[in-house]
């Protein structure tokens, strides 16, 4: 039996990678290199957020970024940049979405369900993401 190839793509994908989907994303009316300038400066600017220094997947310089949040809890962090250097080339606006999010250890991707039966956690990660780096890239850009 041949399967149809949507159907071994969407089999095949349950098992590989790719899957941690978006818990939550944000857009902005600048291009990315111009996002990633003012998201890099707050960054730096920051005493309770630590970045990631080893390069890996998630952690090239360009799509993946790594950080971590302390404020009375550990929340750690990947967030992405949409698209790739061909979209990133041409497009007027741009945005990011938290691909993983933990606090404590506790949490993982939208797209293997990690925030499942885990009350309350979703909401917490995305509050301290948003109150300790999203407002400040926001407050920064003007907005």
């Amino acid at each position: 039996m041949v399967l149809p190839a949507f159907i071994l793509f969407h089999v095949l994908s349950e098992f590989g990678g790719g899957r941690h989907g978006s818990i939550k994303r944000y857009e902005y009316s600048i291009p990315k290199d111009s996002l990633q300038k003012v998201i890099n400066n707050v960054l730096k600017s920051s005493s309770i957020i630590k970045i990631d220094s080893v390069k890996n997947y998630y952690n090239d310089g360009l799509g993946y970024c790594p950080m971590t949040i302390f404020k009375n809890k550990e929340y750690k962090y990947i967030f992405r940049y949409y698209g790739d250097s061909a979209l990133w080339a041409k497009a007027k606006s741009s945005e990011i979405f938290i691909c993983y999010a933990y606090e404590d250890n506790k949490g993982g991707s939208e797209g293997n369900n990690s925030f499942r039966w885990k009350w309350g956690l979703k909401d917490r990660v995305v509050k301290a993401f948003e109150n300790e780096f999203i407002n400040k890239v926001d407050s920064a850009l003007g907005y």
